[in-house]
């Protein structure tokens, strides 16, 4: 009896360890497509690609900030309340508000004043976004495959010059910034029925932040992802 206690208890154990060991390398439940491609294809490819001597030096995407302005807050701020709820449709998060750091006599701008909206996504909000944008955004456009390294496009426009962050402790740490912008708003389905949402809003920003990475990396972090302005 005492025996097949034992081994009753020792293969108890075993399914313990075998159960915690398989947290690490199997996939999480309910991850985005784009997290499981850059785990599967993307980090292989950049392996073969640089000479990496750790793991902890691949570069990967840190956040993603989408961001609206408009001088149309400052004099309307209920137009305001309709940009936060098309920006939380879109992004599926709560958007917090911007204010201006200073004052702008040309804009007729107060320090403090709004101006705007943002939401930051990170892990597995950021890899669904990215999803949508690849999967369903960028495929509506009319002119996706034909001007896909132009720097202006009829629908949407990419800053073909990356731009470091303005936090120096991000610079010296090796986090770099990517934007594009969106002037068709329409294309996200969550809008497409909701015209009212985006009578005022009239375009965003969207920056990837890539950390351990500079200009060149972060172009082959993004291509990796067959972005269509970066492939």
């Amino acid at each position: 009896m005492n025996s097949t206690k034992i081994t009753i208890k020792n293969s108890l154990k075993q399914e313990k360890k075998d159960q915690v060991l398989g947290s690490f390398f199997f996939e999480k439940r309910g991850e985005a497509l784009s997290e499981k491609y850059y785990k599967n294809v993307v980090i292989y490819d950049l392996l073969l690609k640089q000479n990496y001597t750790s793991i902890m030096q691949l570069p990967r995407l840190e956040k993603l900030v989408v961001n609206t302005t408009s001088k149309i807050y400052i004099n309307e701020k209920k137009h305001i309340v309709f940009t936060l709820a098309a920006l939380e449709l879109i992004s599926g998060q709560k958007p917090k508000l911007t204010y201006a750091r200073k004052s702008i006599a040309n804009f007729k701008v107060r320090q403090h004043q709004i101006i705007g909206c943002r939401v930051t996504l990170r892990e597995n909000q950021l890899y669904t976004f990215l999803d949508k944008l690849s999967k369903i955004v960028f495929p509506r456009f009319r002119d996706y495959s034909k001007k896909k390294k132009q720097e202006k496009i009829s629908s949407f426009f990419c800053k073909k010059k990356e731009t470091n962050l303005y936090d120096k402790f991000a610079i010296e740490k090796g986090f770099f910034s990517v934007s594009f912008g969106f002037q068709n708003l329409m294309v996200f389905p969550e809008l497409e029925n909701h015209y009212e949402l985006v009578d005022n809003f009239r375009g965003m920003d969207v920056s990837f932040v890539v950390s351990n990475s500079n200009s060149k990396l972060s172009s082959l972090v993004l291509s990796g992802f067959q972005l269509p302005f970066f492939a």
